[in-house]
């Protein structure tokens, strides 16, 4: 049977409080705290997407460009903070973690407030959560 991802999904109460215990106070390598996940009330609207476990890192980077199109925003759109977690095996290479962040910021704008934490785990995955806003509209030029 393939491991599928979730897919985007709105990001519930109930989903705060989870993230809260999985992500906050958690020994990891690079830690977020509870300050960290309150940039996701920045936007009207925050959103999802885990990945499912993989067994190698190799296999996780391969989620990455999906989980950048999926949290895409829609047009007239925008992300205006990010989280990212990854669980990572202990034999992760920086090169590795580096490729799966470049994949997963594609979508998203320079200015946003991006959150990231890492851990180890015997299995690779990541959670990415996002906010989003209506884009400014620009103004006509005369």
């Amino acid at each position: 049977m393939e491991k599928r991802p979730a897919g985007k999904r709105l990001l519930r109460e109930t989903d705060y409080a989870l993230l809260k215990r999985v992500l906050c106070g958690a020994s990891s390598l690079i830690c977020l705290d509870v300050d960290d996940l309150t940039v996701l009330q920045k936007g009207e609207a925050a959103f999802l997407w885990e990945s499912p476990p993989c067994a190698s890192m190799d296999e996780l980077i391969s989620l990455a460009p999906l989980a950048a199109a999926e949290m895409a925003p829609e047009r007239g759109r925008k992300i205006v903070s990010v989280v990212l977690y990854v669980k990572a095996p202990g034999n992760m290479s920086l090169e590795n973690l580096d490729g799966l962040c470049r994949a997963i910021q594609r979508p998203v704008p320079k200015d946003a407030d991006i959150r990231f934490g890492c851990g180890f785990h015997e299995e690779a995955r990541f959670l990415l959560a996002t906010s989003e806003e209506r884009a400014e509209k620009r103004r006509k030029t005369r």
